[in-house]
């Protein structure tokens, strides 16, 4: 029983605090994270991609490219199901360092 308190206490502070999208009872990448991050390495293929969870959002960075000339919607980027678009909050671009 306590170790049931000390899983849900465990899984609700990860939820709270930013980390890397999870699949839910699981370590490894969640699936629509997993997804987005194929769907900018594919439009972006030279950058970084950084992906980053606060609850069920998802944030994502591109390091290393500008952003495109024309403003886009975060959704522009999600993969597929669009159903489940809503996922995905912010999407940021760190340009490359200047010489």
């Amino acid at each position: 029983m306590i170790n049931d308190g000390v899983k849900a206490l465990r899984s609700s502070t990860a939820e709270l605090v930013d980390g890397s999208p999870r699949a839910l009872s699981s370590p490894d990448l969640s699936e629509d994270a997993r997804r987005l991050e194929e769907r900018l390495r594919e439009e972006f293929p030279s950058a970084t991609i950084r992906l980053r969870e606060t609850g069920r959002l998802i944030r994502a960075e591109v390091h290393g490219v500008h952003p495109p000339a024309e403003r886009r919607h975060p959704r522009h980027y999600w993969p597929k199901e669009k159903d489940r678009s809503w996922r995905l909050a912010q999407v940021s671009f760190v340009p490359p360092a200047e010489d």
